[in-house]
């Protein structure tokens, strides 16, 4: 168990995500629901407690999308699906409409995206009660690529 559980917490660090339609994610769908794939390339199941990717704008958190615990298999992904939270979500919306549009080079810059980031929580638990987690940052136009990505990396099918 112990074995199990150091593994999880190294496990946390690998968990990929991805579109669960490649090519066709964007931070408005996200804010919508739609689902997402996870992998870890991991050699055993990997237990986690919960996934959180949060958008943020000049240090203003724009909403979460939170996926609940779940088990992933070992090197295959898995769809997952969370609820979007926000304080302000037509806010929210409105400007994750604007930053994909930039992001994939069909409209003019009007909001800076230097100033959006994604971060990515990943929860699990050590022993099975000890909270671990781990959080990843990333600027949000480097996210919107990742999540449209078409391959997976380090043993994920």
């Amino acid at each position: 168990m112990l074995a199990h559980s150091g593994l999880n917490a190294a496990a946390a660090h690998g968990v990929q995500l991805r579109s669960s339609e490649e090519g066709l994610f964007s931070l408005f769908e996200i804010s919508n629901e739609r689902p997402v794939l996870a992998c870890s390339a991991h050699p055993l199941p990997f237990d986690m407690r919960g996934i959180r990717i949060t958008a943020v704008y000049e240090g203003d958190r724009k909403g979460t999308y939170s996926v609940p615990a779940s088990a992933l298999p070992p090197s295959r992904p898995l769809v997952l699906e969370g609820d979007f939270r926000s304080d302000s979500y037509v806010e929210s919306q409105y400007m994750f409409l604007h930053m994909d549009a930039q992001f994939a080079g069909s409209a003019p810059v009007r909001l800076d995206p230097g100033k959006m980031f994604v971060e990515v929580e990943v929860e699990t638990a050590i022993i099975g009660v000890v909270p671990y987690s781990t959080t990843t940052t990333h600027l949000a136009s480097d996210f919107y690529d990742i999540m449209n990505g078409a391959h997976w990396k380090d043993g994920c099918d």
